[in-house]
């Protein structure tokens, strides 16, 4: 499984004129790097099929991206009993999939490492990568705290 968001569509240059090109824009995620590869398969296949059948082309690019963000399971459960040491954070634990994007992906692809998510969203606000959505700066000391636990564990210190 995976996700495509359609985030940008800009076509046309008024609300009567039939465009003559658009362009849409978004991001592609993914699990594993075999799922992300069919997917982007499947989205220039579906791009393509739906402009031929209005007598156009299409022209799909992928400009970056990340590959899927795999977490080492050894640093997963260890930085999950240090995070449930700290006081004051209530909600840790493994979750087996999360369609995340990001950068970290290379950083994890190239020693063990574990993305983890701070808790910087409120249920009764709208959700991160919403227009709405507000940080919640609350949980940033208890990030510090985990992150200072585990270079001290690490360390063996």
């Amino acid at each position: 499984m995976g996700v495509v968001t359609l985030g940008q569509v800009i076509g046309g240059s008024a609300p009567n004129v039939i465009a003559d090109f658009v362009i849409v824009k978004g991001t592609i995620r993914a699990y594993t790097s075999d799922m992300r590869d069919q997917i982007i398969a499947a989205v220039e296949r579906i791009a393509t099929g739906i402009a031929e059948s209005m007598r156009g082309s299409a022209d799909f690019k992928l400009l970056n991206g990340a590959p899927p963000v795999v977490n080492d399971p050894e640093v997963a459960i260890w930085l999950t009993g240090i995070a449930g040491q700290v006081p004051g954070v209530d909600k840790v634990g493994v979750h087996e999939e999360v369609p995340v994007g990001d950068d970290m992906a290379e950083f994890i692809n190239r020693a063990p490492g574990c993305y983890f998510l701070l808790g910087a969203g409120d249920p009764e606000r709208p959700p991160h990568h919403n227009a709405r959505f507000v940080f919640d700066e609350e949980c940033l000391p208890l990030g510090v705290e985990i992150f200072a636990r585990a270079a001290l564990d690490y360390l063996g210190t």
